[in-house]
Parts: C-alpha cells; sequence; structure tokens
C-alpha cells in the first residue's frame, strides 16, 4: 500500500474531528503577553520564540498576525523553561491594557450596557487572543459566561485559561470601573493555588478553585449597568471596523495557513495528512487540491515546518542535534541530518551554536 493510500483509509476509519474554536489567525497581543511574562521571568526573547518561526522583530511589530499553533508553541517554550507554575498565565494576562485588542477593546469599553458589551464579545471572539470557548448561558436570574477550556492541549492548559480569566476580570475593571457594583463570581476548574492568583487580579470578584469548569456568574440586572466609556458613535465605528477586520483575517487565512498551524501544534508527531482533512473538515482529495491551488503541498508544508522549526532549535537553543531530530519527528538522527543538509546546504552541525 502506498503511502497516499494509507492516507486515504486512515480518512476514511477515522471519525470527524471538529476544528477547535481557538484555531484562527489573531493579532500579536497575546504573544506579546506570553514573552513579556517569560523576560519578566529572566528569559530573553528568543528563548520564548524559539521553535515558532517568529524573531524578535515580529514580536515588536504591532501589525503582526499569529497562528494559534505558534502560541501554543510560545507557551510550551515557558513551561519547558519555568515548569508549569501555577500564577504564570495570570502574569501574562494581567498585561491586559486598554490598547490590547484594538479596536475589538474599543468596540467592548464604549458600548452602552454590560449586555451589550458581552454581546460584541460573543460576535468577535476571534478579533480577541483567546483559548477559551465563550458561550453565555441565561440561568434564571443569573447570567452564566463560560470560558470552557476543553479543547485546549492538555500541556498548557492550565497556563492559557490562567491568562483569558486573568484578561477577562482586567477588561472588566476597565469597562465597569468600580465591579463592586456589579454581583459577580467567577467559579473554576483550577486547583487553590491557581485560582489564588487569579483572585489577587481582581479583589472585588470572588474566585472559586476545584469546580467543574470555569464560568463568571452574575445577576440578570447587571446586564444594564452602563460602561464608565460608553459612547453610541464610538460604539458603532467599532463595530463596522470589527466586521471589516474579522472578515479580512478569515480571507486572508488560506489553507496552508491552517495546515501550518496544526503542524506546529505537535512537531514532534505532526498529524498525518489524513489527520488533519478532518480537523479541516475536508476529504484527503480536496485538501490536496486546495494545496495545490496555493503552490504548495503537505509534504512540502511538513518538510518547511520540520527544517525551518530546526534551523531555530539549532541556532538559537543550541540543542543536541539529535534530540533537534525527535523534537521535528525523526526517529533517526541520520536521516533528519541527510534532510537538514538537503534543506539547509549545510549539515546541522555546522549551523548549531554552542551551549558551553
Amino acid at each position: 500500500m502506498t503511502g497516499s493510500d494509507a492516507d486515504l483509509v486512515e480518512s476514511d476509519m477515522m471519525r470527524s474531528v471538529p476544528t477547535p474554536s481557538w484555531d484562527f489567525v489573531r493579532a500579536g497581543a497575546g504573544l506579546r503577553m506570553l514573552v513579556e511574562s517569560g523576560c519578566a521571568h529572566g528569559l530573553t526573547v528568543e528563548q520564548v520564540v524559539a521553535g515558532t518561526g517568529l524573531t524578535h522583530a515580529d514580536v515588536d511589530d504591532p501589525e503582526v498576525r499569529v497562528e494559534a499553533g505558534q502560541e501554543i508553541a510560545i507557551a510550551r517554550n515557558l513551561i519547558a523553561a519555568l515548569g508549569d507554575l501555577p500564577g504564570l498565565g495570570v502574569d501574562a494576562g494581567v498585561r491586559t491594557t486598554i490598547s490590547t485588542f484594538g479596536v475589538f477593546g474599543f468596540a467592548l469599553l464604549t458600548s452602552a450596557t454590560l449586555g451589550d458589551t458581552l454581546a460584541i464579545a460573543m460576535r468577535f471572539w476571534e478579533l480577541s487572543s483567546g483559548f477559551a470557548r465563550v458561550s453565555l448561558e441565561r440561568d434564571g436570574r443569573r447570567i452564566l459566561l463560560h470560558a470552557d477550556d476543553d479543547e485546549i492541549p492538555a500541556d498548557v492548559r492550565d497556563l492559557l485559561i490562567e491568562r483569558d480569566l486573568a484578561a477577562i476580570l482586567v477588561f472588566l475593571r476597565m469597562i465597569l470601573g468600580d465591579p463592586r457594583q456589579a454581583h459577580l463570581r467567577l467559579r473554576t476548574r483550577l486547583r487553590a493555588a491557581r485560582a489564588q492568583a487569579l483572585a489577587a487580579v481582581e479583589p472585588a470578584v470572588p474566585v472559586l478553585a476545584g469546580g467543574p469548569c470555569n464560568v463568571l456568574e452574575m445577576e440578570a440586572a447587571d446586564l444594564d449597568l452602563a460602561p464608565q466609556q460608553a459612547d453610541a458613535a464610538t460604539r458603532r465605528a467599532c463595530e463596522q471596523e470589527c466586521v471589516r477586520l474579522l472578515d479580512a483575517r478569515r480571507r486572508r487565512a488560506g489553507t496552508s495557513a491552517h495546515v501550518r498551524a496544526l503542524l506546529l501544534e505537535t512537531p514532534s508527531a505532526m498529524p498525518t495528512l489524513a489527520r488533519i482533512a478532518t480537523r479541516l473538515n475536508f476529504d484527503v482529495r480536496t485538501l490536496r487540491r486546495h494545496l495545490a491551488a496555493e503552490g504548495t503541498s503537505y509534504r512540502a508544508l511538513r518538510q518547511e515546518v520540520a527544517m525551518t522549526l530546526a534551523l531555530e532549535l539549532l541556532q538559537t537553543v543550541g540543542l543536541p542535534v539529535c534530540e533537534v531530530a525527535g523534537r521535528v519527528g525523526y526517529a533517526d538522527p541520520t536521516a533528519f541530518t541527510h534532510a537538514f543538509k538537503r534543506w539547509h546546504g549545510q549539515p546541522p552541525s555546522a549551523v548549531r551554536i554552542s551551549t558551553s
């Protein structure tokens, strides 16, 4: 059986797996939060972004657009270097400012009521850098803002949901001025140490640990509270710009970009063509046609991702060649060395920095 035939058989056997809600191209705000947090803990920018295809200049570029997989890779770098510390994600999330999310943030701030703010957040969540799957529910007199994290990869789940929840608390303070005027309570599935770090973000909002889910509770009457910067004309202008930005971002995100992002999620065990096809809700032949129309192929993208990450890990981190080989999906270091030399024109030992 050829590799192509095997991919087709696997595609037929696998059940459909929906694309995660967080899998969208995003602005660099969330990326910068994570990088700044890493630097505050003694890491360099280069260490934090190693293996992502991003550079120091990208981090500083206010117009940069990144794949969700690149942010996940950064989160993994932080955990690998610092450990999965309680509060590390909170430290990133509290770096949220009024300008962090650009026009999307200003649309939230200038809405007429808190209810209007939540509606804007639901409608344009893809303009955030969030990984939580957000939804609103009315339960009698209570309003529940769910921030589900079950789609986030398990190894970075706590860090990224900490960041999202901390950013939500910071934005609530900016929107309301004094959150005590609302009847807020945050229930989380996080353990006590992480919940304690979140509780320090906004003392007016009780944070409970160890629950079955993450949900911000408020009373239905709180939806009528007016944000302190409410302005109808600004809100309308911001909403129109959000519509334009979201449409443009979705049109720019071609199939090859989505495939790269999925390959970057687990570079040491990259998904097969068939698995990527099911994640993108294509059959294998259709995915091949889309990639061909963009002048590339699954094999070319896989090789590009592997060799780009390998170069960065050798030049930036200075990992041993055998370890780099494993990190980009090669079980045999010799095969990796041959592939690297074909791609870059020289062996990996020639580009590896010294760590002595």
